[in-house]
């Protein structure tokens, strides 16, 4: 049997769509993976791999060092279901302040894992000299979830297999405790200040209340954790397609976060901004 033909190819559906049609046309049965961050067309001609973006050796060593690590691990007891990225505590239909300030804890999850134990200082370094979007696609690989649709020779879809990362649970620990940690920094320290997270960063006003200070040294002597802080301008909240849509300059760049508004308190705060509404 003449050995299939390797392809690394950029995610995108043209690319895609093309090899479809290519292997049905030839009535040529195939498998095609789906992942978070790569689609696999297998098949006797090829072997197609479409990336996200093509990822360094690096990441791939550091997953496989993280892969290593965990293996015989006792799995952390965590429901997937109840993790969350972010929090808010917006009130009404609006918000705007001409400054507004972001504590982020730095490298969040590897520093987790390594303080909790499961894996070494030499992985845990590893990681931590990674530019952050690389080490961020490290740990992500943890979470990762594949399904298999497997085609016959007329492109119809003859079974679907789902595969799903037996060590995910490492990650969601890590998405987890994070948003403990942040719930923590919350209630003990910026209260009603808080005005909300995303991930490992919180995002907080008032800062004349020296919060900066007792929020950083909090989080390295309860946790380990270390942190950065910077000052943000023109920050804006406002309700788009219930959302909530979050801009603000950066260093003199616009960032933006749409975070999903749950429907009963979309329905609240249209009631209460009717109710203060004067005619």
């Amino acid at each position: 049997m003449q050995k299939s033909k390797v392809l690394k190819l950029t995610l995108n559906e043209k690319n895609i769509r093309l090899f479809i049609d290519l292997l049905k046309n030839a009535k040529t049965p195939f498998s095609m993976q789906v992942s978070n961050y790569t689609t696999k067309i297998i098949s006797e001609p090829y072997n197609v791999s479409f990336v996200k973006g093509l990822q360094s050796n690096r990441v791939f060593a550091a997953a496989s060092y993280l892969k290593k690590d965990l293996a015989g691990k006792k799995m952390p007891n965590v429901d997937m279901k109840k993790c969350d990225y972010y929090d808010t505590n917006f009130r009404g239909l609006g918000f705007y302040s001409d400054r507004c300030f972001n504590i982020d804890i730095k490298q969040a999850y590897a520093t987790i894992l390594y303080m909790d134990g499961f894996i070494t200082k030499k992985t845990y370094d590893y990681l931590k000299n990674l530019p952050k979007m690389e080490r961020l696609a490290a740990v992500g690989m943890l979470a990762s979830h594949k399904t298999i649709f497997r085609h016959d020779k007329l492109g119809r879809i003859i079974k679907v297999e789902e595969i799903i990362n037996p060590l995910s649970d490492f990650f969601f620990y890590c998405v987890q405790k994070t948003e403990n940690i942040i719930h923590d920094v919350r209630n003990k320290i910026l209260q009603e200040s808080f005005l909300f997270s995303w991930v490992d960063g919180v995002y907080y006003m008032n800062e004349n209340t020296g919060y900066k200070n007792v929020t950083m040294q909090y989080l390295k002597t309860e946790y380990g954790l270390e942190s950065t802080f910077k000052e943000l301008n023109n920050f804006e909240v406002k309700i788009k397609n219930q959302s909530y849509r979050i801009s603000f300059l950066q260093d003199g760049e616009e960032k933006v976060f749409n975070i999903p508004l749950p429907v009963m308190q979309l329905k609240k705060d249209i009631i209460n901004y009717l109710l203060e509404k004067k005619y």
